[in-house]
């Protein structure tokens, strides 16, 4: 609601819509005509957000009309799907209109249901409660995988218990599978679809490779969330380190990586990831820092301060004056003389 700048208010009624489409040979068809349905929506008075993720595509239709406004609308989409695209398959399901920001959820769910379980809500047999989603997600998130895993677990064997069919058992693993999707995404990862062979299951409907995939897709999130929880861990030791050192003329990344017993490349990455910017550049900006704190204390003989603060000439010691402070560093002291004079 907030990435659309749609309107919220807990008075207005909210419609839920998902179309699941895999036909990625038509995918830019299906997509110019999604966003010619919202074009024609928000000219029609109902704003509409649109996300999509691994094949599956979700709206959100916002009314300050009430239910029964989108409920016209939502008769009225189906229809726009057929003349939008009357050469293909494409399936709608819709949740019921809703209010305010529980009324999102209880929409989405209630669509979602409907696509799994078809029109029909006898059908659904699976077993697949949203509350264990969330303590997926909250477990992977504090790097407890173990836990995640016994709740996998947990899924699969009620699942294998009601005997479902390898299209309802798919439907259960295509929606854990989308769990960890997006957690990489959350580690700014990608997680392809034939990850660890799931696509391969998936299309042979061969549900225990299925959820091996999904097993073996979950210990290489584990490894890589804890790969990346070192880093990070390693990125703050190294800012402390080069804090500590920064007026050492000797300083250098090759320095750190052998104290670290890391290689330089990982020095450089890690850093740049910790601080958002490159090495180099903050050890100028500490050293300015500190040749501006001698000046403050009057100490005004540059080549002196220049060496205090790490450069081994004046030279350089100018170069990274001027680009973090504007002037040359005798322009500096000539300022703060005059100043101080006044």
């Amino acid at each position: 609601i907030r990435q659309y700048h749609l309107d919220f208010t807990e008075d207005m009624a909210y419609l839920a819509v998902l179309f699941p489409f895999w036909e990625e040979d038509r995918q830019k068809a299906f997509i110019r005509a999604l966003l010619q349905l919202q074009m024609d929506c928000c000219r029609d008075g109902f704003p509409v957000a649109m996300y999509h993720t691994q094949g599956m595509y979700y709206l959100i239709l916002p009314s300050a009309q009430g239910k029964d406004a989108l409920r016209g609308k939502a008769e009225q989409l189906c229809i726009m799907v057929d003349e939008l695209l009357p050469d293909m398959d494409v399936e709608l399901y819709f949740g019921q209109p809703h209010h305010g920001f529980q009324g999102i959820h209880r929409s989405y769910e209630e669509a979602r249901e409907k696509m799994l379980g078809g029109n029909d809500p006898d059908r659904v047999r699976y077993y697949y409660p949203l509350e264990l989603e969330i303590k997926i997600i909250n477990y992977m998130r504090i790097g407890n995988f173990e836990e995640a895993e016994e709740i996998c677990g947990q899924i699969r064997q009620e699942n294998e218990k009601r005997r479902l069919l390898p299209g309802e058992a798919g439907k259960v693993t295509g929606l854990l599978f989308e769990v960890f999707y997006r957690f990489a995404m959350d580690m700014q990862n990608t997680l392809p679809r034939d990850a660890c062979g799931y696509g391969e299951a998936e299309e042979a409907q061969d549900v225990d490779k299925m959820w091996d995939s999904l097993l073996m897709i979950l210990a290489g999130l584990k490894e890589e969330y804890y790969k990346n929880r070192n880093l990070k861990s390693l990125g703050y030791d190294i800012v402390e380190y080069v804090k500590a050192h920064f007026t050492s003329s000797g300083l250098s990344q090759q320095d750190i990586a052998d104290y670290f017993k890391v290689s330089r490349p990982t020095v450089s990455k890690v850093f740049k990831e910790t601080m958002k910017m490159n090495f180099i550049d903050y050890l100028h900006r500490l050293r300015v820092e500190r040749a501006k704190q001698l000046f403050e204390q009057e100490d005004y003989d540059v080549p002196a301060v220049a060496q205090l603060c790490g450069y081994e000439n004046e030279i350089t010691f100018k170069r990274a004056f001027v680009k973090h402070e504007g002037m040359t560093p005798r322009e500096y002291v000539k300022m703060k003389s005059r100043r101080k004079a006044e």
